[in-house]
């Protein structure tokens, strides 16, 4: 989801041709498999942004992807308070959902209202590296934004700590690579997650201070690969499912 006002309304459509462009004339990203969009927005008005999006739904289902609200708990000094992850489940998902904002009139009238309610800050693509899981089951999620210089270490890396019996990830789970949008000085070149069933759930695994075993031999083998930027937490306000 993005939203557009009259300053910036240049800037946006630009990438918006760009995005439409690369899925069109390529797949070297995705292999044509599932991937992410994700746009963030800064508002005051939470329950006007849900209200839009609860109308854009329903003049504008959006095909076979997945939108998921988000609310950002806690990003550090980042001006993002909400954010959209849409799930795609390969490209033609993309541009059957890109489509609709020229197609579907209620594209025309969730900019609108989202102009007068909030500012975009960001909106890039990310495809999965590896994961676990179903990201649908789980509610809340920390993801850990950093640039890796050695992917493929870092995979099997992260991949043996989320495989193991003590990872202290519940739920789902993964690595992913920032795509067309991503900015490398603010978001780095990856994101790795883990999610939650819900709030009650994740705090409990905050408050276990002490690394496990499988975690320390993965911070000792990770260290020399990635640069951590940041970590945020996130958690869903609303799914809306493909009808």
């Amino acid at each position: 989801m993005i939203y557009i006002k009259s300053s910036n309304i240049g800037d946006i459509m630009k990438k918006l041709l760009c995005f439409t462009l690369f899925f069109s004339l390529s797949n070297v990203w995705a292999a044509d498999g599932p991937f992410f969009g994700f746009f963030g927005i800064e508002t005051d008005n939470p329950l006007g942004v849900l209200s839009a999006t609860d109308k854009l739904s329903q003049d504008c289902p959006g095909g076979s992807a997945v939108v998921r609200l988000m609310a950002e708990n806690f990003n550090a000094d980042e001006v993002t308070t909400h954010s959209y992850a849409v799930l795609f489940e390969n490209n033609d998902s993309y541009l059957q959902w890109s489509g609709q904002w020229a197609s579907c009139p209620g594209w025309t009238k969730y900019f609108q209202t989202m102009s007068e309610i909030s500012n975009s800050t960001y909106e890039m693509l990310a495809f999965p590296v590896v994961s676990g899981g179903d990201t649908l089951k789980d509610k809340v999620f920390v993801s850990w934004i950093m640039d890796v210089s050695d992917p493929s270490s870092y995979a099997k890396a992260y991949s043996e700590l989320m495989n193991s019996d003590d990872s202290r990830c519940p739920g789902s789970w993964g690595l992913a690579a920032w795509g067309p949008g991503s900015r490398v000085e603010s978001y780095g070149t990856h994101m790795a997650f883990c999610g939650y069933p819900d709030m009650a759930s994740a705090m409990e695994v905050f408050q276990e201070r002490v690394p496990t075993k499988s975690m320390q031999k993965f911070y000792s083998k990770a260290g020399n690969v990635r640069q951590l930027i940041g970590t945020n937490l996130v958690s869903i306000i609303k799914d809306y499912m493909p009808n």
